[in-house]
């Protein structure tokens, strides 16, 4: 299973995902169902605007984790 770290870094920033939509220009129904790991993909697109916005790596925002 993949898990979405984005809840896990906005916190340590001290930034929101209303905050993150807005940088990204994505919707903020897409970035609660990422952080919500309620999604079955995500385009490079959509990870590459989150890894900008957040400085981060992908490694980062996606986690590989046992069930």
């Amino acid at each position: 299973m993949i898990k979405v770290n984005i809840d896990r870094i906005l916190e340590e920033q001290g930034k929101t995902m209303y905050w993150l939509a807005q940088v990204t220009n994505l919707t903020y129904p897409t970035i609660y169902k990422l952080v919500a790991n309620d999604t079955k993909s995500i385009s490079f697109d959509t990870l590459y605007k989150i890894c900008i916005a957040l400085d981060c790596k992908i490694e980062d925002v996606l986690e590989i984790v046992d069930k």
